[in-house]
């Protein structure tokens, strides 16, 4: 269990559960009881997967109680307080550790976003945005995570390990090629089973799509379709297919685009590649992202 007694009165504990729904038991709960009073609060149920947030209703509540409690005096603002949950996750010990920094910085004033991004966060970036941004049809992210690299900002791949500087344009341009082929042969394999139509954003879009269209019966129907036709692009040789989730993204990104753009996009791979080479790479693969993403 994760224990946080600073900023508590004298002698109260509150128990998060980390592992477990149950009340605790040990010899931390006793040592808490035999001076004070032990306030157990189980573990928030997480979001269900259709719902797409990041935290539960519950979690969310109790995320705010545990920044509040730790930032005493000071006031936290939306902002700050959604960017600190965004950043960190469920992590009520980190998070109440960040919020009494901060507290302390703004001397019992307002924490605000712009202090909790210079005092909280490394100035790094993540490869893990590149196919977020592209099924969401985003440039922003990827724009921003080039700036980085030339700005000798670190930026990490997904299994955190840093990129050299000049090596974030070509990983860049791999999984941006990666997830362009998966889209454009997805695209196909909906057409010719009979559910483009079902990859509409506005489809896709609905509340509830996941659970109520999705999961019981496209998510399956492509799912035995990627099984006959293994291998492909959504499924390597060797590898495990997708989850339902994970193609259900997959399904709504590929909408978002049409087989045109996608085939455009492919075939300037290569000239961006060997303009990488070149002096103008930067420019290069910047105009490539922003011109496929950008809607017609």
């Amino acid at each position: 269990a994760r224990v946080l007694a600073d900023g508590l009165p004298e002698g109260v504990a509150l128990v998060l559960g980390a592992c477990c729904h149950s009340r605790p038991k040990g010899a931390l709960v006793g040592a808490v009881e035999s001076v004070g009073e032990l306030a157990w609060r189980p573990l928030p149920e997480p979001p269900k997967p259709w719902e797409d947030v990041a935290f539960s209703a519950e979690q969310e509540r109790l995320l705010g109680e545990v920044l509040e409690r730790a930032a005493g005096p000071a006031r936290l603002t939306p902002a700050a307080r959604r960017l600190l949950c965004e950043r960190l996750g469920f992590a009520p010990r980190a998070l109440a550790q960040e919020a009494r920094k901060l507290a302390a910085a703004s001397a019992g004033g307002v924490i605000d976003e712009e202090l909790v991004l210079a005092l909280s966060f490394p100035r790094e970036r993540s490869l893990e945005v590149v196919w977020e941004a592209i099924l969401e049809r985003r440039a922003a992210p990827l724009l921003d995570l080039l700036a980085a690299a030339e700005g000798n900002w670190a930026v990490r791949d997904r299994r955190g390990q840093a990129v050299r500087r000049e090596g974030v344009p070509a990983a860049v341009v791999g999984q941006a090629a990666a997830a362009l082929q998966q889209l454009l042969y997805l695209r196909r394999l909906a057409d010719r089973s009979g559910l483009a139509s079902e990859m509409a954003p506005a489809r896709t879009g609905a509340d509830y799509w996941y659970p109520r269209s999705f999961s019981k019966g496209i998510g399956p129907q492509l799912a035995s379709l990627l099984e006959a036709e293994a291998p492909s692009p959504l499924v390597r040789a060797g590898a495990k297919p997708p989850t339902m989730f994970r193609l259900a993204g997959l399904f709504k990104g590929a909408g978002r685009y049409s087989d045109d753009e996608l085939v455009r996009a492919l075939a300037e791979v290569g000239e961006v590649e060997a303009s990488l080479r070149g002096g103008l790479g930067a420019e290069a693969l910047t105009v490539w992202l922003a011109g496929f993403i950008a809607r017609p």
